[in-house]
This record gives C-alpha cells, sequence and structure tokens, in this order.
C-alpha cells in the first residue's frame, strides 16, 4: 500500500477517506449509527474497518466505495482491531472479550475472556497484545487460547487507554493520565514522554543531561534535557513541594 490514504470519522457518522499527498477527499461512507470510534485500514487489503456507537464493526471496501459487510458480536464499544492475516482478525472491546474473527466468512471463530476491560490491541510474533483498565499489558496466544505473557507492574499503576505497533517488535502505550510510553517486545520500558505536568512548583539541576521537576504530585520527574525521556521517582505519600541536588547533581533530595 502506498501509505498516502488517511481515513477520519466524525459524531455525525461519516467516514472520510483522503489522499494525503493531493489534499482532496476520494471516499464518503454513510451507514454508521452514532458516532465513529474506532477506523482501522486492513494491511493488505483495499478495506477499511470501522466501529461506531452502534457497537457493530464495519468493513468498508475502497475499490467499490460501498459496504462489504457488517459484523456483529461485541455487547460493548469495540476499542481495538489487529490482523493476524490476511483473513484473520482480532476485535477487543470493553465487554472484556477478544474475538478472532474468519474474514472471507465474516464470523467468528474464536472468543477469548479477558477479565478486563479493553482499550487497544497490538500484535507481536503473532501474539495479540492488550492494554486495558488493569495497567498490566498482556500477550495472548489465540493456538493455546490463553494469556502467555504479562508485564512486570510498574511502580506506579498506569491504567492504559490506547497501544499500536512501532517500529519492528516495539509499541507505543497511551495512559489515562497522558503519558506515552515506548516498550519493546518482552514489554521493558525504553521511553516515557510526559504529556501533561499539571502545576511544576519547583525544578532543579539533575545528574547529566537531567531536569529535576516536582508537579504537584506525589512523585518525582527526571526529564532529559534534549529527548524529554522522563523517568518517575515513587515514595512519597502526599504532594511534593519542593526538590533540591547537590552541586555535582548526584544526589537528589
Amino acid at each position: 500500500q502506498s501509505h498516502t490514504l488517511l481515513a477520519s470519522g466524525s459524531t455525525s457518522g461519516i467516514i472520510r477517506v483522503w489522499d494525503t499527498e493531493n489534499g482532496y477527499c476520494t471516499h464518503q461512507f454513510k451507514g454508521s449509527r452514532g458516532v465513529v470510534t474506532l477506523l482501522v485500514f486492513h494491511p493488505k487489503r483495499l478495506h477499511l474497518f470501522s466501529s461506531s456507537d452502534d457497537l457493530q464493526i464495519r468493513v468498508w471496501s475502497l475499490e467499490e466505495s460501498s459496504l462489504l459487510m457488517t459484523l456483529n458480536s461485541h455487547v460493548s464499544p469495540v476499542t481495538g482491531i489487529v490482523f493476524l492475516r490476511d483473513d484473520t482478525m482480532v476485535s477487543a472491546g470493553r465487554d472484556k472479550v477478544l474475538n478472532q474473527w474468519d474474514l472471507d466468512e465474516g464470523r467468528v471463530k474464536v472468543t477469548l475472556p479477558v477479565f478486563e476491560t479493553l482499550e487497544g490491541l497490538a500484535v507481536i510474533n503473532d501474539l495479540v497484545v492488550t492494554c486495558g483498565d488493569k495497567g498490566i499489558l498482556r500477550k495472548w496466544d489465540f493456538k493455546k487460547q490463553s494469556c502467555v505473557g504479562e508485564q512486570e507492574p510498574l511502580p506506579l499503576k498506569r491504567e492504559y487507554v490506547q497501544i499500536m505497533n512501532f517500529e519492528q517488535s516495539k509499541m507505543i502505550a497511551v495512559t489515562f493520565d497522558q503519558n506515552v510510553m515506548i516498550f519493546d517486545n518482552n514489554f521493558k520500558l525504553e521511553k516515557n514522554l510526559i504529556g501533561f505536568n499539571d502545576e511544576i512548583i519547583d525544578v532543579k539541576r539533575g545528574f547529566g543531561d537531567h531536569i529535576v521537576m516536582a508537579t504537584n504530585s506525589e512523585q518525582i520527574r527526571l526529564v532529559h534535557k534534549d529527548t524529554l525521556a522522563t523517568t518517575i521517582l515513587t515514595g512519597h505519600t502526599s504532594t511534593i513541594l519542593a526538590v533540591d541536588t547537590t552541586c555535582d547533581g548526584e544526589i537528589l533530595a
């Protein structure tokens, strides 16, 4: 695929597909009931998958500019769609299940209960990675129909609101408090970017190229001055109002 197409869905239920190189709308799809909440292009076929407030997954053909099929199974909003093969899709919802679909037949092959409100999906080495309100990334194997790996709990619990594949064997996860976290395929945290610092109460020079910040919370944030990658220090149970470091920046209080 050319990677020049962009899909957008609005509160009116209308879906538009855009040519980003030439700046015009190539398709307009109507038929979604309520707000369009999810859009995913098929990686190989010229198909666009969407979901809306009516909890259905719709498959749109870009070649025929029409609706191909409607998939019904979830009983809560659909929050994630990924593809294991050309003809195999996995969907997640807030109904705490994963559904594996046969796209050629338009039916569910396997329903896997995960006992967690899910907010997003990724794929690593043919395993489905889930994120949700438990704040733990988990890997699922549909051949074994079970969880085959999960993330070690972070020092500070994070409720994830989205996850996506990033580069080869990496993932980006977004948390409810607006942090962007980059993990490798073993769930090792490689980089943490803070999207919202709230009120910055105190700032000091830290060790190396880091800045120490107290930000109206019980956490201390070490921010790299060039990359803005952030390390969070936990231990306090109430709001931190002051920080300081020694002259060499090696000791922090």
